[in-house]
């Protein structure tokens, strides 16, 4: 609970305590790390990133990663942090096939896509496990597409 309200202090406190678990679970099989990363709790993030005992690439009961809740709900500053972490894969799959960049194109945070689509590893055609990208990185494409045949079907002004 402290771990996705942002309650920093007390992270830093409980985690500090003899036999408190860094990296317990809920019925989700989240850990704190990926509640604290889908609600953007960067402060939060970097104690539990800091911390022996915590799996920054930990997997909920859906597959999600910390990285790939971050990336869904746009939270660029987490996603920055992630990336840069040793034993993060970027082009994680949750049990659906969908990696971070595929959350972030399909809820549309541009931010974070572009950081994920230029990180080292990273597919840049999501695909989940049926073949389908995120609708919205298809109409992306369409309509880049549209506007490139737009832009040369211009003739110049003599």
């Amino acid at each position: 609970m402290a771990a996705s309200t942002g309650r920093g202090a007390t992270v830093k406190q409980l985690l500090g305590t003899d036999g408190v678990d860094s990296d317990p679970r809920d019925s989700n099989e989240q850990t704190p790390l990926s509640r604290a990363a889908r609600r953007g709790q960067l402060e939060v993030a970097e104690l539990l990133i800091a911390t022996e005992g915590v799996n920054p690439d930990s997997r909920d009961s859906n597959g999600q990663t910390p990285l790939s809740h971050a990336a869904q709900f746009g939270k660029l500053a987490v996603v920055e942090l992630l990336i840069a972490r040793k034993g993060v894969n970027p082009d994680s799959r949750d049990n659906n096939g969908r990696s971070p960049l595929w959350y972030a194109a399909e809820y549309d945070h541009g931010d974070v896509f572009q950081l994920l689509l230029s990180t080292e590893g990273v597919d840049p055609d999501p695909k989940d496990s049926y073949g389908r990208p995120p609708p919205s990185f298809d109409l992306y494409r369409q309509t880049r597409w549209n506007s490139l045949n737009f832009l040369s079907s211009i003739k110049p002004r003599t």
